[in-house]
C-alpha cells in the first residue's frame, strides 16, 4: 500500500461526500471545517507545487494547509523539511500560493 499525504481540503472532500459518517468521520469532518483556510482546490495544488517546484508531496501539503502568506512563513515551513529554496523560488511558490487561495 502506497502511503499518501492529503491537504485538509481533500480530507474535507472526502468526509463531506460521506452519506452517513460515523462517530470518528463526524467528529474530523468537524475539525476538518474549522481549520481548512480559503476553498482551494487541495489536489491541484498539492501537484502544482510538487511539478512546478520540485517540493516533496508531504511539504506540498503542508504549503497547501497552512497557506504562508510570507516568503518567511514559507522558509520556516520549508526548514522545518531541511528544504532550502533561493528567495527567486521563495516568490514564485508565494505567488502561487496567493493566487490558488481564495
Amino acid at each position: 500500500m502506497k502511503k499518501q499525504y492529503l491537504s485538509i481540503h481533500e480530507v474535507f472532500g472526502i468526509l463531506s461526500a460521506r452519506r452517513e459518517p460515523n462517530a470518528i468521520e463526524g467528529d474530523s469532518l468537524s475539525y476538518v471545517e474549522r481549520v481548512k483556510i480559503g476553498s482551494q482546490d487541495g489536489k491541484k495544488s498539492k501537484k502544482e507545487l510538487v511539478q512546478q517546484f520540485g517540493l516533496d508531496e508531504r511539504v506540498a501539503v503542508k504549503l497547501v494547509d497552512l497557506s504562508p502568506a510570507s516568503k518567511e512563513e514559507i522558509t520556516s515551513i520549508l526548514s522545518n523539511y531541511s528544504v532550502i529554496k533561493d528567495d527567486k523560488e521563495l516568490t514564485q511558490i508565494l505567488d502561487y500560493l496567493v493566487s490558488n487561495t481564495s
